[in-house]
């Protein structure tokens, strides 16, 4: 049996997002995406709700074309794959993070009617939309900087 690695989160941005260029020019975001939960405390019968916060990545082509959408509050659909990154810092101190890297295998849906400075939707990026959302499937477009892996510095998650 072939394992798989595939995460799909319905979200708000956290934060403004982080938008960077590598050393090879390629356009790299970096965002905090929260997702909601809420149980009923069996004890006191309140409604407890939890943010969960994830570090979310975008490369190439499809973060050059979401850079001047996604805003704090942006409300994403996005399908990406888990990627842990270790590193050791001055120190000697092994790191490792988490995130959820939309590669060219990925897919972004922007789920809410955002408008920019100019009051114009996101171009669509396929062929068509899904539900009156802005489809922005990722196929195809780019793989990860070549430093992705060996370079954790080449670009810093936010806090969340």
């Amino acid at each position: 049996m072939k394992s798989r690695n595939k995460v799909e989160l319905i979200g708000n941005v956290g934060q403004d997002p982080d938008i960077r260029a590598t050393g090879s020019g390629n356009t790299v975001i970096n965002l905090s995406l929260a997702t909601d939960e809420s149980y009923k405390d069996r004890n006191t019968g309140q409604i407890v709700a939890q943010t969960e916060w994830h570090k979310v990545v975008l490369f190439g082509k499809v973060a050059d074309a979401l850079a001047p959408y996604l805003r704090k509050g942006s409300r994403l659909f996005i399908e990406g794959k888990l990627k842990t990154r270790k590193w050791d810092d001055k120190n000697g101190t092994t790191h490792y993070s988490t995130e959820i890297v939309v590669d060219m295998n990925g897919e972004i849906i922007l789920l809410d009617a955002r408008q920019d400075n100019a009051g114009q939707r996101p171009q669509q990026q396929s062929q068509s939309s899904m539900n009156g959302h802005n489809r922005m499937p990722t196929g195809g477009h780019s793989a990860p900087p070549a430093n992705y892996e060996s370079d954790p510095f080449a670009y810093d998650m936010p806090n969340h």
